[in-house]
């Protein structure tokens, strides 16, 4: 539209934090209180390929699967916005 590149970074952990903390204050001796791990409903598994809707909408989607990908993937990010002008979405995957 306007032609300005634009670089996001998306943190996906496949679970929504809002529905376990709200479901914990409601009922903290609760049935998910003793589960030890997340509702059913907080999970967001599997965690929809955001790189994938960026490269669906002419993009670039970098996915991000360990701690020793994020570096590179960062500069070629950068590198891709201001050098080649394109939108570009890092996936990091933090579960």
């Amino acid at each position: 539209m306007h032609g300005l590149p634009v670089l996001t970074i998306v943190c996906t952990n496949a679970y929504w934090g809002a529905v376990q903390s709200s479901a914990l204050r409601m009922y903290p001796e609760g049935h998910i209180a003793g589960l030890g791990d997340l509702s059913p409903l907080a999970r967001l598994d599997p965690a929809p390929r955001f790189s994938a809707y960026a490269e669906a909408s002419g993009g670039v989607g970098i996915e991000v699967n360990s701690r020793s990908e994020l570096v590179p993937a960062l500069e070629r990010a950068l590198r891709l916005v201001r050098d080649d002008r394109r939108h570009v979405l890092v996936d990091v995957h933090c579960a």
